[in-house]
């Protein structure tokens, strides 16, 4: 990242980012929507129960978030039950996910607990490690996971209490640590815990941890984070490995050149990183088809800026920015945009400057199936655009001045 060393505090909870994060990387195709949310909570309340110190508590509810994100990238893409029922897929997936957030900001342990999240108390896990050996951290988030997977989402009958209540038994000594089996039993025999989960947790989630332990981020740990969300993303087509990057880089040198700060130029980059993280919704078939898409299809495309503006949205100081910037980037001045078909001054100058360098990213980027389109091509298809209503000539001919 073209980017300065920047120290101070910005008002980003950490546990608000992961959160919202953690719905992209549910969304991906045959994915459990809000698992990711529902293993923090179950395995929040395990370490709560456990009284565990309060480091331990905080970095089981962070890589609970974040406990399947090398699921993303993977090849295979099984459902969510298939991926947790393969010794191999298991080993794989938490390799890449320690992999990838071993080099965030983050307590070592996070991405420990996300390497070990598969293993089993007796030995027979991905990397045969047993006991004491596997991490606590990890040891409650296996649970957690494994619970939320078996659980029939929204039943809480007595029958589906009882069903649960023996199989977390039935994998005492075996898969679970004893003191953890019965840690979880003691939570499910409450109504609440039961309740908790037959609802929408983002209330309950989001008031975990007190605001006097919350964990606010530097403007450089949220760089960090998003770039590799960036790659992650980048990473579910063959088409775009590179094209967040260079869009972000592109959207930071105009926005310097313009005359912005560094934070918000910052902000802007960030908005670059993550303008995409919709697409995470969207079906490969459709992302990685090479030919034109079908009327369908290309309205299922469209939605990954909806995704992303209500994924970013989740974090309360991004509403006002960039999750508008990177959420509107298909927005149109002309009002033949989307998501929402916005349109004049409900657009804004950094709407646009993320919406221009899209289409320039887009279009001088190599793709399997074609080479990448010279500036000169680029930017006369961009004019053409803003000759049609599409964008503001002003901010046009600054983009052109500042690449």
């Amino acid at each position: 990242m073209n980017i300065k060393c920047v120290n101070s505090k910005i008002e980003v909870r950490l546990d608000e980012l992961l959160s919202s994060l953690s719905i992209a990387l549910d969304l991906t195709e045959n994915k459990s929507l809000d698992h990711s949310r529902r293993t923090a909570y179950i395995s929040y309340r395990i370490a709560e129960k456990l009284n565990v110190n309060q480091d331990i508590k905080e970095n089981v509810y962070y890589a609970s978030f974040l406990h399947d994100i090398g699921i993303s990238n993977m090849p295979y893409q099984g459902s969510l039950e298939e991926i947790h029922s393969s010794l191999n897929l298991k080993k794989a997936h938490s390799d890449m996910g320690y992999k990838i957030v071993k080099n965030l900001p983050f307590d070592e342990d996070i991405s420990k607990y996300i390497l070990y999240h598969h293993e089993n108390y007796d030995g027979s896990g991905p990397n045969f490690i047993a006991r004491d050996d596997i991490p606590i951290g990890a040891q409650i988030i296996s649970i957690g996971d494994y619970f939320d997977i078996a659980h029939k989402r929204g039943d809480i009958s007595n029958k589906e209490k009882e069903r649960m209540r023996e199989l977390i038994k039935s994998n005492k000594n075996k898969k679970f640590n004893p003191e953890i089996v019965e840690a979880l039993l003691e939570l499910m025999e409450t109504d609440k815990f039961w309740l908790d989960l037959s609802i929408n947790l983002n209330y309950e989630v989001m008031n975990l941890i007190t605001p006097e332990k919350v964990k606010l981020i530097t403007i450089d740990e949220l760089g960090q984070i998003a770039k590799a969300f960036s790659v992650i993303i980048d990473g579910k087509s063959k088409f775009t490995h590179l094209h967040s990057t260079g869009l972000a880089n592109n959207v930071y040198k105009v926005a310097k050149y313009i005359g912005f700060d560094e934070q918000k130029s910052r902000k802007m980059e960030i908005a670059g990183y993550l303008h995409d993280i919709g697409k995470l919704a969207v079906p490969n078939y459709i992302l990685d088809k090479p030919g034109k898409l079908t009327v369908e299809e290309f309205n299922i495309i469209k939605t990954h800026a909806y995704w992303t503006k209500l994924i970013l949205s989740q974090v309360k100081s991004f509403r006002d920015d960039i999750a508008q910037w990177a959420g509107n980037h298909h927005e149109k001045l002309n009002g033949q945009g989307y998501p929402e078909k916005l349109k004049g001054d409900e657009i804004t100058k950094e709407d646009q400057i993320v919406g221009i360098c899209d289409i320039y990213q887009a279009l001088t980027e190599d793709r399997p199936y074609r080479k990448g389109m010279d500036k000169l091509t680029a930017l006369s298809i961009i004019k053409d655009i803003v000759y049609s209503g599409g964008f503001d000539e002003k901010i046009y001919k600054l983009f052109k001045e500042a690449i």
